[in-house]
Order: C-alpha cells, then structure tokens, then sequence
C-alpha cells in the first residue's frame, strides 16, 4: 500500500467518524484506545466475541430495567437451600 493510499483510508476513517452520535463515538474511543495500549494479554479466557455479546446484553438488560439486584438473587439463591 502507498503512502497516498494509506493517507486516503485514514481520511476516509476520520469522516466516518465525524458522521457518529456521542454513544458510538465514545464506544469507537474505547476500541481505539485499546488497539492501541500495548496490553496484548487477555483477561478472560473466552472469545471475545462471547464476552462483548454477554455485555452488550447486561447493558441491555439494564437499561430496560430486566435484572435482579444482589440482595434479591442473595435471597433467593438462599431460599432454594
């Protein structure tokens, strides 16, 4: 690839980015800063894939209201025994 190339797709990226809400350009912040620490070890031992779609679905679920607080699961899980 060509400096000239190489150039066009980082402007071409810079526009893309000027094009996104607060919630996808923070979430673009975050991706970026992480391919750019230099922690390359992992921190869980299943695909990423899997751990993003588990969060996106935490995050889901709270922000619709469907989960259980801790001291009810507590409860719970102490009501089964």
């Amino acid at each position: 690839m060509t400096t000239m190339e190489l150039k066009a797709r980082k402007m071409d990226l810079v526009e893309a980015l000027m094009q996104l809400d607060n919630e996808k350009l923070a979430k673009a912040e975050k991706y970026i800063k992480k391919l750019l620490s230099d922690s390359p070890t992992k921190t869980y031992d299943m695909p990423s894939e899997l751990l993003n779609a588990l969060l996106n679905r935490a995050e889901n679920n709270k922000k619709s209201g469907n989960y259980i607080e801790e001291q009810e699961m507590s409860d719970f899980i102490k009501s089964l025994q």
